[in-house]
């Protein structure tokens, strides 16, 4: 699925600094961590490796309402999948590592961890010139592929963006089993006092009275 397609998602769950769409993610490449890379049809396979440095993590910090980030490195190879008279289509798909990642969790807790071995991949194409755009076609796979600007794709800006959804994901795992510590197990929550007896159902009134709106 298109990376800023779950970007979306994420950032309804894990509100975090919004992502930029797909084509202005590629063009205005995040200087938080931005590896161009360039992508032609004579290669068919290459690799890399990055490496953020100390000031990437405070500034990846900072988009990700992170508390801190100590490390993050990812290996990342790319793959041409097809290429036409006009088109190109690659593969980019790696794992990285963040080490001392330092977060609040779903309670507001805050907690340190490392991510390891966490897989990606995402597909990049070069879009005809004739594109006008319109109605997407959900059944088609390579609608729902990066763009290739100017020759380039940007790793760095990819590794980000799944940084911020594998620690999305970790929240949702934290709100499935988040329980409120000042709640008792076995307390009895009432909605309105404990010894005060129960209205008839047709005491009169509107339902939105009885109720008390």
């Amino acid at each position: 699925m298109r990376v800023d397609t779950l970007l979306s998602v994420a950032s309804m769950l894990h509100p975090m600094t919004p992502p930029l769409p797909g084509r202005a993610a590629v063009m205005l490449a995040s200087s938080e961590f931005s590896r161009p890379v360039g992508v032609d049809r004579k290669q068919k396979y290459q690799k890399a490796q990055l490496i953020a440095s100390p000031e990437e993590c405070a500034n990846l910090c900072k988009r990700f309402d992170l508390e801190g980030l100590d490390s993050l490195v990812a290996n990342v190879s790319i793959a041409r999948v097809k290429m036409g008279e006009d088109t190109l289509r690659v593969k980019a798909s790696g794992s990285m590592t963040g080490l001392g990642v330092s977060r609040k969790n779903f309670g507001g807790e805050p907690v340190t961890l490392d991510v390891r071995a966490i897989e990606f991949e995402a597909y990049y194409a070069t879009e005809p010139e004739d594109e006008t755009g319109g109605q997407l076609d959900l059944s088609n796979d390579e609608a729902f592929d990066e763009p290739i600007i100017d020759g380039e794709i940007n790793l760095g800006e990819l590794v980000a963006q799944q940084f911020y959804l594998h620690l999305s994901e970790l929240t949702l795992q934290e709100a499935g089993e988040w329980t409120d510590p000042d709640s008792v197990q076995g307390t009895v929550f009432y909605d309105s006092e404990p010894n005060e007896p129960d209205s008839p159902a047709n005491s009169g009134g509107t339902l939105g009275e009885r109720l008390g709106f």
